[in-house]
């Protein structure tokens, strides 16, 4: 009995940290920079500005800048501490001379160069791949996205409202499509004003993808990159024959 109770909490468990979601967020405001939060919430790790960018905010309390110096040193040492740990690791694997004669002397197969122009197909169909899964599993979420368009012309502005309106409404197509929950336009909106000569900009968009999604992701990549590629050679040779039967017939 004890080791049902076991293996339901295992199962649980599991089910439980394979729904923790991974989430994204990113913020930007006019006369503000942009922020990039990263994390599962609510703990969130900013990413950008960095921290020696946001210590030179004049809003901050001298309290606020205190803490950021104590990270920023904490951070120096962090990566000091990694530095010399791969210096010593570098000077470690440096192989000896009757190391290096013996692996000269075994000669391996010499391996068929891909051409450049298969490495990029190859490259192209893994992002494709990751794109599609990311876009099936991710869940994008606009909390705010208000634009203000305004500029010195009139007539500017008109294309300009004209050429963002179209781009927001092709935005929230294609998020329909292919995320998992459609986006609320209830705080979306496009409109001029030819009152002001200034753009404005309030946006907040977060993206959410699952830890058993990041999971599948990371597997059809890596299935990709490890089942053996078709060679284009081989295909051709295949249709020879029924090109040459065509041509006869």
């Amino acid at each position: 009995m004890t080791a049902l109770f076991v293996i339901i909490g295992i199962i649980i468990g599991l089910t439980l940290l394979l729904s923790v979601p991974l989430t994204v967020s990113l913020t930007y405001r006019t006369k503000e920079e942009l922020t990039v939060k990263a994390g599962v919430p609510p703990v969130m790790l900013t990413l950008y500005p960095t921290l020696e960018a946001r210590l030179e905010d004049e809003s901050l309390s001298p309290e606020q800048k205190r803490k950021l110096m104590r990270k920023i040193k904490a951070k120096e040492e962090k990566s000091r501490l990694k530095a010399e740990k791969k210096k010593k690791r570098g000077e470690k694997k440096k192989e000896s001379p009757k190391k290096a004669e013996n692996t000269a002397e075994k000669d391996p197969k010499p391996r068929k160069k891909k051409s450049p122009e298969r490495n990029i197909r190859f490259m192209a169909r893994l992002i494709l791949l990751i794109l599609r899964k990311f876009t099936a599993r991710a869940t994008v979420r606009l909390k705010r996205f208000h634009i203000v368009v305004a500029t010195k012309d009139a007539a500017e502005t008109a294309y300009l409202y004209g050429t963002l309106s179209a781009a927001t409404a092709y935005l929230l197509a294609v998020l329909d499509a292919n995320t998992k929950k459609e986006p609320s336009r209830k705080n979306v909106s496009v409109y001029a004003d030819f009152t002001r000569d200034s753009m404005l900009f309030d946006l907040h968009v977060i993206i959410s993808l699952r830890l058993s999604g990041a999971i599948a992701i990371a597997l059809s990549a890596l299935w990709h990159l490890l089942s053996p590629q078709k060679e284009p050679s081989d295909s051709k040779k295949r249709l020879e024959p029924l090109k040459e039967e065509a041509r006869k017939g």
